[in-house]
């Protein structure tokens, strides 16, 4: 067995889901089998669904054709995606050296399974944290207990209890597999990564974002949306009303009524000119858009979305209340990199870690540097300190600056620059503590030159 793997035991799998342990609580997002999951207007007649205040249910993908939520995950998945998870080796001495040639580092850096990349698998994974509250993978391991592969299942679907052949104290995962048998897996063979709320014991899901601190802004958004919508496809019209002097039959009602949507509804028919008879007159009923606020309360549920994924306004486009240059910009997107994704890889890499590793020797970790970059005066400026110079010694190699930037090392690169430092004396010159050789006697020759 390569040196840092672990072994475990293999998946059981059976033909019929496994009948949940009496103490256990029925998975919370299960589906009952009747109800198919993409009729959702049956979830909601089953009371599973409950519509939002503004009466739209919000479910996975109706959030996501909210541009906010949209563009929130997009940036959380793509921004931890986007990084590498370099394996590194950790001395006795507390040092850490990284480790390419690990067994496990082209699984976390090249290709998790055969159908996916490293970045396609960590962005799913990553988006089904955001929306379903948990991310959750298999670990596909070879006999001897190394893992082969890591598959992003989605988090719908699963059931966590407890593991009543450990007296509960460890947990159980029922993942429904391709051909539709469910595989039952022991918590070591899975990649758990809870949300928020998560607690092992009596929470084994974490909170999802959009049904939890987002919900109600979610459905005040597709309501807006729908609204606007509406509004725009008759032409951008505030309801009105036709008068005439004179009373009118049913009849000619409905037809002046199809008359007057036919020639005037849509954008198509925007700003055709109408033509009234026998002294009739038209009434505006509804208030104008500026009154509606319609703009307002689209940007207000936009600034609350961002809000409950914890990332700035600006870097979802909302720009009208904070500046778009200076430090001002770049301090948040830096707390952007340190408060909300660095919760993120904290988690992916203690779940990664405690069982891929199994051992305190190897380890890996994320590398926000990228993300935290400033401009190329001020990285610059950082190197040169770095790696010393007439203002100091350095602290960082000139070979590990190189690399930083991805430039191939130097012979002499591996070398602290110390430009202040003095030369240690040479062993018996005086200068350790030992007494200074006696001086050799002049030479035969040059003596007989003097004489």
């Amino acid at each position: 067995m390569p040196e840092g793997a672990s072994a475990s035991p293999a998946p059981r799998a059976q033909d019929d889901p496994p009948a949940a342990p009496a103490a256990a609580p029925a998975p919370e997002a299960s589906p009952p089998a009747a109800l198919p999951l993409n009729d959702v207007q049956a979830w909601i007649d089953a009371g599973i669904i409950v519509p939002t205040a503004a009466g739209f249910a919000v479910t996975n993908e109706s959030a996501l054709r909210t541009a906010a939520v949209y563009a929130c995950v997009n940036l959380i998945a793509g921004g931890i995606a986007g990084l590498p998870l370099p394996i590194f080796k950790r001395d006795p001495e507390g040092a850490h050296t990284p480790a390419p040639n690990h067994p496990l580092y082209w699984l976390l850096n090249e290709e998790p399974n055969v159908l996916q990349s490293r970045t396609v698998f960590f962005e799913a994974l990553v988006a089904n944290l955001l929306l379903n509250g948990d991310g959750i993978a298999v670990i596909g391991r070879t006999y001897g207990g190394d893992a082969e592969f890591l598959r992003c299942v989605s988090a719908r679907g699963v059931g966590v209890y407890p593991d009543p052949d450990y007296a509960n104290e460890r947990l159980i995962y029922a993942v429904p597999e391709p051909d539709g048998a469910i595989a039952v897996y022991d918590q070591d063979d899975i990649l758990h990564i809870p949300g928020f709320g998560f607690d092992g014991q009596s929470r084994l899901r974490g909170m999802s974002v959009i049904q939890h601190a987002a919900r109600q802004s979610i459905g005040t958004s597709l309501a807006a949306a729908d609204y606007a919508g509406r509004f725009f496809a008759n032409s951008a019209r505030a309801d009105m009303v036709i008068k005439y002097p004179k009373a009118m039959e049913p009849a000619k009602i409905r037809e002046l009524i199809q008359f007057w949507v036919q020639r005037h509804q849509g954008t198509a028919n925007a700003h055709k000119p109408a033509v009234l008879t026998e002294g009739a007159d038209v009434a505006q009923l509804s208030i104008s858009p500026e009154d509606s606020q319609l703009i307002e309360t689209q940007q207000w549920s936009a600034t609350d979305i961002a809000r409950a994924f914890g990332v700035p306004p600006h870097m979802i486009g909302l720009t009208e209340k904070v500046t778009a240059w200076g430090t001002g910009i770049e301090q948040m997107s830096m707390g952007f990199v340190r408060w909300t994704l660095r919760r993120y890889f904290k988690k992916i890499e203690d779940e990664f870690n405690r069982k891929l590793f199994r051992t305190a020797r190897f380890f890996c970790e994320f590398n926000p540097e990228a993300l935290m970059r400033g401009d190329s005066a001020a990285e610059a400026t950082y190197l040169r300190n770095a790696i010393g110079g007439s203002s100091g010694p350095g602290w960082m190699l000139i070979n590990e600056a190189r690399r930083y930037k991805n430039l191939p090392p130097l012979p002499e690169g591996d070398k602290l620059w110390a430009p202040n430092a003095t030369p240690a004396p040479a062993p018996g010159d005086g200068g350790d503590g030992s007494p200074k050789p006696p001086a050799a006697p002049p030479d035969q020759e040059e003596t007989d030159n003097a004489a």
